[in-house]
C-alpha cells in the first residue's frame, strides 16, 4: 500500500494537468464537426487508472464539517462493495455486498456478511460470510431471529438456527422483481411506523407473485413501491418512484430520490387513489429541494478523465449520448442515492432530522434542513459552497446510509474506481477501463460528533416485554424501531407467554401519556398493529393528541373504528390547523363507517380550509365520491361549515358537475330546482357552468343534448342566458381577464359552429396571452373541420408558447392533422415549426390515413443541422448583451418550462445547476435540447383509444391514470383504460429551434441575462 500511496503522490500534478486541459479545451472541441475516419481512436493516454488508497489513507482524503469526525467501522477483507446493512437486536450488523455490480449479472457474486463488534469499541473485527451466491442483492432488514434480502428476482428469508452464523434457512418469499436496469432495482427496506416492511421497487418495475401462495394473483408494481406484513406476507402498494434511497422520518413521512432529483417526499399513499376517480388526486410524490432537483454539489476529487474524455466525444458529435452538464461533466446532482432521515442520538439540531444523500459521482454527502410546507416540506442546503462529508479520492462512493444502534450515522462506502451504468461508456472509453476495479474493496464508515462516549451495546434480544415497552421512550431512533418490531413479533400472534394485563397497561399509558412523541407513536402503533387498541380506546384517544404527526396517524389507524364519539372527534379534526392532518382526514372519509350526511358535512367543512391546497381539495372532493347531489343540497342549505359562502367558488361548480354526472338525465328536474332556489348569483352561475359541463359529458351528440336541455324548461333559460352573457363578456376588453378566460370556457359548453369565428377573433396578438390559450382550449371541444383552418390562418402570428398550445389542438383529432399536413404539402405550413414529439409521432399514428400522408410530407421537409445552427449563434458568447432586453427574450422563449426572478414555470430542470457552466454551456442546450436530456425530462407521448395525441413528461403514473405535463405547467390526466399506447419519444420535452424567436444579438442578452441572474433561480 505504501507503493501505491507513493505512486498516487508523484503521479498527481500530471493527471490534474491533464485533467484541466480535457476541461478547458472541451469547450472550443465542441465546435468542430467530427471528422469521417474509419478507424477508432485510441483514447489510452487520456485514461489513466487511477489507483485505491488504503482504508486509512482513503479516510484521510475525507473532510467533515468542524465538529464531527469519521471513524472507520469496517473495511476489507471482513467486508466487500457494502451496499446495504442491518442492524439486529443486539447489535450485530447483516452487509449485503453487491460483489457482482455492475455486469456480472449471471455470477452471483453477492453474499451477505454478518459483522460483529465483540469489544464494543465501534470497530467490527469479526466476519462470517452468513450467506452467499446471491445475484445483484441490494437491500436487508432484520426480522424474527433471521434477515429479509432483496435479490432480484426475488426476496428471500434467511435465518441461522444452530448458532453457526451462517444461514441453514433459505425461503423465497416473493418474486417477480425486474432485473432490466443494475442502478433501478429493487432496494432499501425500512421497517414502518405501522409494523409493516417497506421496499422500493425503482425503475425495473414489478410483477410479484407469492411461491408459497400460486393462488394469489400476481400484483403489478411498475412505478409503485409496496409494503408487506412479515408475519402473514400480505402485499400493499404504495406511492413509490423513486430509485435508490427510501427512509422514514420519525413521524412515519417517507422520502426518496430519484438520479439527479436528489430528495423527495411522498404526501399520501397509493391505496387512497382507488378511492374515486371522479375528481383525480395531484400526484403523491412532490420534489422538495430548494434549490431544485438537479442542485449544485462542491465535491472536491477530481473529475474523473473517462468522465471528461466522454463529454468532449459528445459535445463534438464523436459519441451518442447526453451531453453532462451542457459541457461540464460534474459540479451537480447526477446520481442522488440513500437518501436517510438522521435519526440518532448522538447528533443534536445540527444533523439530527436532516436528509442525507449521498452522490455516488460527486464522491459527497450532502445534508438538507427539513421544514414544514403546507401539506409537504421543503429541504434548504445547509453547507454553503461546501458538503456534509467530501473526498479527494475518487473510490469514495457513498451508497446507502443507517442510523445505528450507538445513535451515530453509518455510511456504506461501496469504494470503486468507476461507479457508472455500463451502457452508457462508449466502447472507445469501456475498453480502458476496469468495472470490476475494487470489487475486492468496500468500507463502512460512522459519522460522530466530537466528543461521543460509546454507549453500551445494546441487547434487546433479551430484554423482556416490559423492557421492550419502556424502550420505545429511547432517544435513538434505532432503539424505538427495532423496540416495535421485537413487539409486533411476540405480541401479534399471543404467543408470549410474558404478556401480560399491567404490560398492555404500560403500553397503553407511554401511547397516551408519554412526554416524548415519537415514543407516543410508536407505542400507538404497536397496539394498531397487532389490534389491542381499539378496545382500549387509546388509538380514538389519539384524535386528539397534541402533536399534529400523531393526529394524522391516528386519523388512518382509527378507519375501521364504530364508535358514536368518533362522529365528534372527527368534526374537530376538520378544523384542525395542521394541513397534513385536514389532507389525511380527507383522504381517509371513504374509509369510515359513517352516516352519508356526516361524510358530506366533513368533506365540505375540509373544502371551505381547502384556499388553494390541490390536494386537499382533491381528497375532499374525492370523499363526497358518488353523493354529488347530497352534497349539492346540503352546501345549499348553508349545512357546510359556518355557510356556504365560505366554500371557495370554484367548488361550487365542481360539485354542480359530480351532481349532473351521477343523477338520471330523467331526474334532472331536482337539479333543475337547487339552482333556481340559489339565492347568489355568483354561486348560481358556477353550478349552472358545472350543469353544463356535465351534461356535455353525458351527452356528447349536440343535438341530442339540446333536446334533453329542450324537457327543463327553467334550467334551459338559464343555461341559454348564461351563454349568451359569456359571448358578451368574453370579448370585453374591459373586463377582468379571468372573468374573459371563463366566458370563453362557458362559450365553448354549448359547441356552437356559429361561436368558432367568434373565437377565432381572440387569437391575436392584441389580445392578452391567457385570453388566447383559453381560446385554443375552447377550439378543441368543437368537433369541427374549421377548428383547423382557424388555427392554421392564425399561427404565422402566434407566439411559440401559443404555437405548442395550438398543436396540441390540431393534434387532438385525425381530421385536423390532415388538414395540417395538407397545407404543409402545398407549402402553407412548414413541419419543422413543430415539436420533435409530435412530429415523431405522425410517422407511427393508428390513423393509416394521417400515417401515408405524414410520410410523403416528411420525406420532402429538410433535415436541420443541429451542429450549423450551434455554428451561428456561437458567434453570440463574445457580444455584449443587455440584461433588460435579454429578461424580455427569457419571459418569450423560455418563461413557458423555466422559472426565473419571479418569472415562468418550475417544470424543466433548475436553471441553478447552470450557475457555474458558464454561457456556452447554455447556448449549447439552447441550441440542442435533445444532447442533453436527464430521462425523467423526455418527452411522451399517449394515443388515446379515439385517437388523440397527448404529449409531455410525465409527471406522475397511478394505478388508474397517467399524468402528462408541458410548457406552463399545463397538465392532462389520461385514464389508463383510454390509452391506446404510451411511449416515449426519446426526446427533451425542450422543442429545437427556440433559436428562431431570437437574432444573434437577442441570444446574447438572453445569455447575459441568465448569467446575470442564474444564481437566484429555484
Amino acid at each position: 500500500m505504501n507503493r501505491n500511496r507513493s505512486t498516487l503522490v508523484h503521479g498527481f500534478l500530471p493527471t490534474w494537468l491533464q485533467f484541466l486541459v480535457l476541461t478547458w479545451t472541451a469547450p472550443f472541441l465542441a465546435g468542430q464537426d467530427a471528422a469521417p475516419t474509419q478507424a477508432k481512436p485510441d483514447y489510452s493516454a487520456e485514461l489513466p487508472r487511477i489507483p485505491a488508497l488504503s482504508p486509512q489513507d482513503s479516510m484521510r482524503s475525507i473532510r467533515v464539517p468542524e465538529g464531527y469526525r469519521l471513524e472507520l467501522a469496517a473495511a476489507e477483507p471482513e467486508i466487500r462493495d457494502p451496499v446495504a446493512m442491518s442492524f439486529d437486536e443486539n447489535g450485530r450488523m447483516y452487509v449485503v455486498e453487491m460483489c457482482d455490480y455492475s455486469e456480472q449479472e449471471t455470477e452471483s457474486l453477492g453474499a451477505i456478511r454478518l459483522l460483529e463488534d465483540r469489544d464494543h469499541d465501534g470497530q467490527y473485527e469479526t466476519s462470517t460470510l452468513f450467506a452467499s451466491n446471491l445475484s445483484w442483492p441490494t437491500g436487508v432488514l432484520c426480522y424474527d431471529g433471521g434477515i429479509f434480502v432483496a435479490a432480484a428476482p426475488d426476496i428471500w428469508f434467511l435465518k441461522d438456527t444452530n448458532g453457526d452464523g451462517k444461514s441453514d434457512i433459505q425461503t423465497k418469499v416473493l418474486s417477480g422483481f425486474g432485473r432490466s436496469n443494475v442502478q433501478g432495482l429493487l432496494n432499501s427496506f425500512c421497517w414502518g411506523i405501522d409494523n409493516r416492511i417497506y421496499c422500493q421497487v425503482s425503475s425495473s418495475g414489478a410483477t410479484v407473485v407469492q411461491p408459497s401462495k400460486p393462488d394469489v394473483a400476481p400484483l403489478n408494481l411498475n412505478g409503485r413501491d409496496f409494503s408487506f406484513d412479515p408475519k402473514t406476507m400480505q402485499l400493499r402498494p404504495e406511492s413509490g418512484g423513486g430509485q435508490h434511497g427510501m427512509s422514514f422520518d420519525d413521524f412515519g413521512r417517507r422520502f426518496t430520490c430519484h438520479n439527479s432529483d436528489h430528495l423527495q417526499m411522498y404526501l399520501y399513499d397509493d391505496q387512497y387513489i382507488t378511492a374515486n376517480s371522479n375528481v383525480p388526486l395531484p400526484p403523491s410524490r412532490l420534489s422538495i429541494a430548494a434549490d431544485g432537483p438537479q442542485a449544485n454539489v462542491f465535491r472536491l476529487s477530481p473529475v474523473e478523465p473517462w468522465r471528461n474524455v466522454r463529454t468532449r466525444l459528445r459535445v463534438s458529435n464523436q459519441a451518442a449520448g447526453p451531453i453532462e452538464g451542457g459541457g461540464r461533466a460534474a459540479g451537480y446532482f447526477t446520481s442522488g442515492t440513500g437518501v436517510t432521515i438522521v435519526r440518532g442520538n448522538a447528533f443534536s439540531d445540527d444533523l439530527k432530522g436532516m436528509a442525507i444523500i449521498g452522490d455516488v459521482g460527486s464522491n459527497i454527502v450532502h445534508r438538507k434542513r427539513l421544514s414544514e410546507f403546507g401539506v409537504a416540506m421543503v429541504g434548504e442546503r445547509v453547507d454553503k459552497e461546501s458538503e456534509l462529508i467530501a473526498a479527494t479520492d475518487i473510490w469514495f462512493r457513498p451508497v446507502q446510509f443507517a442510523n445505528a444502534p450507538d445513535g451515530t450515522l453509518y455510511i456504506a462506502d461501496l469504494y470503486r474506481e468507476v461507479i457508472e451504468h455500463p451502457k452508457s461508456l462508449p466502447e472507445e472509453i469501456k475498453k480502458h477501463l476496469d468495472l470490476t476495479s475494487g470489487r475486492d474493496r468496500g468500507r463502512i464508515y460512522r459519522l460522530v460528533p466530537n466528543g461521543y462516549q460509546q454507549p453500551p451495546a445494546p441487547e434487546l434480544g433479551r430484554a423482556t416485554i416490559d423492557q421492550l415497552i419502556a424502550t420505545l421512550e429511547h432517544p435513538n431512533g434505532w432503539h424505538r424501531d427495532t423496540a416495535s418490531r421485537l413487539l409486533y413479533e411476540r405480541l401479534a400472534d399471543r404467543r408470549d407467554v410474558q404478556v401480560s394485563p399491567r404490560s398492555m397497561d404500560a403500553l397503553d399509558t407511554i401511547a397516551s401519556s408519554s412526554v416524548f412523541p415519537p415514543a407516543r407513536l410508536h407505542a400507538l402503533g404497536v397496539l394498531a398493529s397487532i389490534g389491542a387498541g381499539q378496545g382500549r380506546g387509546v388509538i380514538q384517544a389519539a384524535l386528539q393528541d397534541s402533536h399534529p404527526r400523531i393526529r394524522e396517524c391516528a386519523i388512518r389507524w382509527n378507519e375501521t373504528t364504530k364508535d358514536e364519539q368518533l362522529t365528534t372527534a372527527l368534526a374537530a379534526l376538520a378544523q384542525d390547523p395542521d394541513p397534513r392532518v385536514r389532507l389525511q382526514l380527507a383522504l381517509s372519509l371513504n374509509r369510515f363507517s359513517l352516516p352519508e350526511s356526516e361524510r358530506i358535512t366533513l368533506a365540505l367543512q375540509l373544502l371551505a380550509l381547502a384556499s388553494d391546497d390541490r390536494w386537499l381539495r382533491a381528497a375532499s372532493l374525492n370523499a363526497i365520491g358518488s353523493n354529488g347531489l347530497s352534497a349539492w343540497k346540503r352546501l345549499q342549505v348553508g349545512q357546510g361549515r359556518g355557510g356556504k359562502s365560505e366554500v371557495p367558488l370554484p367548488v361550487w361548480q365542481t360539485i354542480a358537475l359530480l351532481a349532473g354526472q351521477q343523477t338520471s338525465i330523467d331526474s334532472w328536474t331536482a337539479l333543475e330546482t337547487i339552482l333556481l332556489s340559489m339565492d347568489q348569483e355568483t354561486h348560481q352561475r358556477q353550478a349552472c357552468i358545472g350543469l353544463l359541463k356535465a351534461l356535455q359529458q353525458r351527452i356528447p351528440d349536440i343535438a341530442a343534448r339540446t333536446a334533453a336541455l329542450a324537457k327543463l324548461p327553467d334550467l334551459n333559460v338559464a343555461c341559454t342566458k348564461l351563454i349568451s352573457e359569456s359571448r358578451t363578456r368574453c370579448l370585453d376588453p374591459s373586463l377582468a381577464i379571468a372573468d374573459r378566460t371563463e366566458a370563453i370556457d362557458i362559450v365553448s359548453i354549448e359547441q356552437s359552429p356559429e361561436d368558432i369565428v367568434v373565437l377565432a377573433g381572440l387569437l391575436n396578438q392584441r389580445e392578452p396571452q391567457p385570453v388566447q390559450q383559453a381560446v385554443t382550449k375552447a377550439l378543441m371541444q368543437y368537433p369541427s373541420p374549421e377548428v383547423a383552418t382557424v388555427l392554421l390562418d392564425a399561427w404565422p402570428s402566434l407566439s411559440p408558447r401559443m404555437r405548442s398550445l395550438a398543436s396540441d389542438v390540431l393534434f387532438s383529432r385525425a381530421a385536423w392533422i390532415e388538414a395540417l399536413l395538407g397545407r404543409a404539402g402545398q407549402g402553407g405550413f412548414a413541419i419543422s415549426e413543430l415539436e420533435p414529439a409530435k412530429i415523431a409521432s405522425l410517422r407511427n399514428h393508428p390513423n393509416a390515413s394521417v400515417q401515408k400522408l405524414a410520410g410523403s410530407v416528411l420525406k420532402a421537409q429538410p433535415t436541420s443541422n443541429r451542429q450549423e445552427v450551434l455554428t451561428k449563434y456561437r458567434a453570440a458568447l463574445t457580444m455584449p448583451g443587455n440584461t433588460e432586453r435579454g429578461k424580455q427574450a427569457f419571459a418569450k422563449v423560455c418563461a413557458a418550462c423555466h422559472r426565473l426572478d419571479g418569472v415562468g414555470y418550475e417544470l424543466a430542470p433548475s436553471l441553478a445547476s447552470y450557475q457555474f457552466r458558464g454561457a456556452e454551456a447554455i447556448l449549447q442546450n439552447v441550441i440542442e435540447p435533445n444532447r442533453e436530456v436527464n430521462p425523467q425530462y423526455l418527452s411522451y407521448t399517449i394515443i388515446t383509444a379515439d385517437e388523440r395525441i397527448v404529449t409531455g413528461m410525465i409527471l406522475e403514473e397511478t394505478v388508474t391514470s397517467v399524468t402528462l405535463v408541458r410548457g406552463e405547467n399545463l397538465s392532462e390526466t389520461v385514464d389508463r383504460s383510454n390509452i391506446a399506447e404510451i411511449k416515449s419519444s426519446k426526446v427533451s420535452l425542450m422543442p429545437e429551434g427556440i433559436e428562431t424567436q431570437l437574432e444573434l444579438q437577442g441570444m446574447a442578452d438572453l445569455l447575459s441575462y441568465l448569467q446575470s441572474n442564474i444564481g437566484s433561480a429555484r
